[in-house]
């Protein structure tokens, strides 16, 4: 069997890439729980490099904040019914992921979408792309 060719310009999976429609709209998908979940995952000090959260406020504030109070910040979303879907997505375009999301975490996205709503579109746009031959 022939040695597998690795592509010499291969992505990171920490590569940043700024968000787009699409982006935004599996960001959406999800319900609370999911995205309080993937929000603690990523700004977990073990996988924060991976996912590159942006720590400093957006002007006018341009204060730093850190890990522990962003997470703090999650808690408090998930133990609160006046918080909804919504609004803990923005929090996470707005602030931590303004400047984008990571190919690790937009996959990450992607399959979270894909594992609790499968019937819905998320999966349909993803059938299509996984299932192509030749």
């Amino acid at each position: 069997m022939r040695p597998r060719k690795v592509p010499a310009t291969s992505l990171a999976h920490s590569l940043v890439v700024p968000h787009t429609r699409d982006t935004r709209r599996l960001f959406t998908r999800l319900n609370k729980a999911s995205l309080i979940t993937l929000a603690k995952r990523w700004l977990d000090p073990a996988h924060v490099k991976q996912f590159s959260p942006n720590l400093v406020l957006p002007p006018p504030d341009d204060e730093e904040f850190s890990l522990e109070e962003a997470l703090e910040v999650y808690d408090d979303f998930a133990h609160s019914n006046a918080i909804r879907a919504k609004d803990v997505a923005e929090r996470m375009l707005e602030v931590e992921w303004r400047d984008g999301a990571s190919l690790l975490g937009i996959a990450e996205l992607e399959w979270q979408c894909a594992y609790y709503l499968p019937t819905h579109c998320c999966l349909r746009q993803l059938t299509p792309r996984y299932t192509r031959f030749g």
